[in-house]
């Protein structure tokens, strides 16, 4: 019994030793959260614009859509023209901007690539940790 001991001894603390490594890893998880979600279906630029947020969290502001209509659309952060993302009919398009550690709202734009045209999409904004 005495040999018995240190060995069921070993055999438990190598049990634990798993999951204390994983709780070291846990501040690496990417933790999201969606924002708002939804869809338009307009000949007029689609504006979002968030509550405001800061850093603490997440860094990462993500808006993702995807083009449910027959021409091109335009996503835009805040009207910035120079850092335009261009999703073409039936595609999926990213955009994402960083978050300050300052609270404050986050515009974002749907645009119709060619004025007048349908805006069909469906869109999802998201805060994320990376």
């Amino acid at each position: 019994m005495k040999r018995l001991f240190p060995l069921l001894s070993l055999l438990a603390a190598l049990l634990l030793l798993p999951a204390c490594g994983q709780a070291e890893t846990t501040d690496n998880v990417l933790q999201s959260t969606e924002l708002m979600a939804g869809s338009h279906q307009t000949t007029q630029s689609v504006t979002l614009t968030t509550e405001k947020l800061s850093s603490k969290d997440g860094t990462v502001l993500t808006l993702s859509v995807e083009n449910q209509g027959e021409s091109p659309v335009l996503l835009t952060a805040d009207l910035d023209f120079d850092h335009k993302v261009t999703v073409a009919p039936g595609q999926t398009g990213v955009l994402t901007q960083k978050v300050s550690g300052v609270p404050k709202t986050y515009p974002f734009e749907v645009h119709a690539e060619e004025a007048g045209s349908l805006v069909d999409v469906v869109y999802a904004v998201t805060q994320s940790t990376t």
